[in-house]
């Protein structure tokens, strides 16, 4: 048996819509926000569905949060995942030490993943693996890179690379 046309709310007007699609950064909400265009404008469940890659149950979710909340809705909210390891406290003094460079005490001229962890560990006693530690790195906006040295440096006064 055929489920129940859904009615979708028109308290948004079209125009508002089309805009807030336009200027909407992520991709997930734009594509929910051109599904209910995509629906307003006549067309079924199914083949929207099928249109933006969506199952059926899913999309009739967006269309029950459109209609209860309008376009914040559509948003993504908020997930409980896990708490952060570091506090701000922490994180600021990471930055800063990334930044510093690592202590002369260590014997090492730059940071790698394993000593950044090790310092980590004995520092606030948080341990992170590899992959976490790029993942806090990168919501840091920092990113792992190493100085190169020169060319110049490298050639040691040879003439050229040929020698």
């Amino acid at each position: 048996m055929p489920q129940p046309r859904l009615v979708i709310s028109d308290a948004v007007p079209m125009d508002e819509l089309e805009t807030a699609a336009r200027h909407e950064p992520e991709g997930r909400v734009r594509s929910r926000l051109l599904a209910i265009r995509h629906l307003r404008l006549g067309h079924n469940v199914l083949e929207t569905a099928g249109l933006f890659g969506l199952e059926k149950s899913q999309l009739r979710a967006w269309i029950h949060r459109y209609n209860a909340e309008g376009l914040p809705g559509l948003r993504d909210r908020t997930r409980s995942g896990a708490p952060p390891k570091l506090n701000a406290e922490q994180e600021a003094g990471l930055r800063q030490c990334i930044k510093d460079g690592p202590p002369p005490s260590l014997g090492i001229s730059c940071w790698t993943g394993n000593t950044l962890r090790a310092w980590l560990r004995e520092t606030y006693g948080i341990s992170y693996s590899s992959s976490g530690l790029y993942a806090l790195l990168h919501r840091l906006g920092l990113t792992a890179q190493v100085q190169r040295p020169h060319l110049r440096e490298r050639l040691d006064g040879k003439k050229s690379l040929r020698g």
